[in-house]
């Protein structure tokens, strides 16, 4: 045992990830800087938690931070590896990711540091690190090409883009993905798509390869996630469209339903950034739509507005209906419908479950008003979309 430790001690070294061991769930060596302490320590713990129950070789984790990890678990040990992340966190992104709470200047500033200290390693790139650890804790050498495996028989494959999408994409691929999104930059995220890839392919689950797809695009979800809120999308949107992909690919039954999904969500992140770019506000109305997207599931009132932007109730709703073309009652009401449209279209909620969600009180009143605003039904509008 005292070797194996030694040993992962100059992984750590050598590589900068973070790593810890444990024996039967129980943590007995842990390695990392002082400053690569986790700040949300009960999210982190739930993180290790989720890799610890794992029964699984291998197993992958990308946090809602966009902290990646992996785990490689053996006899009664279990290796996890990281928190590492995609790339480095300007300040708005950390203060984008952690919008909604109501944190102190230097907790911010604390969770900043706290990025910024760990090392920089997309999952393509942590991938890379398996054989090593896997050798340090077995004595067997895998070959990476053989992990990572996806068996699709690329000679089936009609497009082009699912005939490369099967792959995880490069360390630049990666970079040019991320920085499409936070430009919003909707023509250049179409070339990127189309063009060949030459990253490794993906991942993470050996005896089940469209499992193995489906974490990779958890896994890109989080980054493009990430990269739409620090280019100026609201973290609430955001979420809520991280989730509705998840949930709508890990329905897919095949590598091609993953790809068009993958595809999908690449294009709607960085269309939603190009659109928030556009939109030019002043303060007490941007801080309007902000509230409005946050609390559009419950009763807003046009008073808890003004309070929240100091400014008079009059002076908003004139300011709002110059600014936006809509009074703030129609613009609660298309926010609504927006999410709805969302649900109906990313995930396999009930009509009635998806009423209450955005806040009908009933779905006649729900469909007549969904009907008003897109001229057509909700049944219809998932039916078509």
């Amino acid at each position: 045992m005292k070797d194996l430790l030694k040993k992962i001690d100059f992984f750590w070294l050598s590589s900068g990830i973070p790593v810890k061991v444990y024996k039967d769930k129980k943590l007995i060596h842990s390695k990392n800087t002082k400053s690569q302490t986790p700040v949300d320590k009960k999210e982190h713990a739930s993180d290790i938690e989720k890799l610890l129950d794992s029964d699984d070789f291998i197993t992958f984790l990308t946090s809602k931070y966009g902290e990646h990890y992996f785990a490689v678990n053996h006899d009664t040990l279990q290796v996890v590896c990281g928190p590492t992340v995609s790339y480095a966190y300007e300040e708005q992104t950390v203060v984008n990711l952690l919008e909604g709470r109501e944190l102190s200047h230097s907790i911010i500033k604390a969770y900043e540091r706290y990025f910024n200290a760990l090392p920089i390693y997309a999952p393509n790139r942590l991938t890379k690190s398996l054989p090593l650890v896997i050798f340090l804790l077995t004595g067997l050498y895998y070959d990476i090409s053989n992990l990572m495996k996806v068996e699709v028989d690329l000679e089936d494959e009609k497009s082009f883009i699912q005939n490369t999408s099967s792959h995880h994409h490069s360390m630049e691929k990666t970079y040019q993905i991320i920085e499409a999104i936070k430009n919003g930059d909707t023509e250049g995220m179409k070339k990127i798509l189309i063009s060949p890839d030459d990253g490794p392919t993906g991942i993470l689950s050996k005896n089940d390869p469209l499992r193995s797809y489906k974490n990779l695009f958890m896994t890109s979800v989080s980054e493009a996630n990430n990269a739409a809120v620090s280019g100026g999308l609201d973290s609430e949107t955001a979420f809520t469209l991280s989730d509705a992909f998840i949930l709508k690919a890990d329905s897919c039954k095949s590598h091609e339903e993953v790809t068009e999904i993958y595809i999908q969500m690449f294009l709607t992140f960085t269309e939603m950034v190009q659109k928030a770019k556009k939109i030019k506000y002043s303060k007490p109305v941007y801080m309007s739509i902000d509230y409005i997207h946050k609390h559009y599931r419950e009763k807003i009132k046009i008073s808890d507005l003004s309070e929240h932007v100091h400014i008079s109730e009059s002076h908003l709703l004139n300011l709002f209906k110059s600014q936006l073309q809509m009074s703030i009652k129609d613009y609660i009401i298309y926010t609504r419908i927006e999410e709805a449209k969302k649900l109906l279209k990313y995930t396999n909620h009930s009509l009635s479950d998806i009423c209450s969600m955005v806040s009908f009180n009933d779905q006649s009143h729900f469909s007549r008003t969904f009907k008003k605003w897109t001229s057509t039904t909700p049944k219809y509008y998932r039916d078509f979309n």
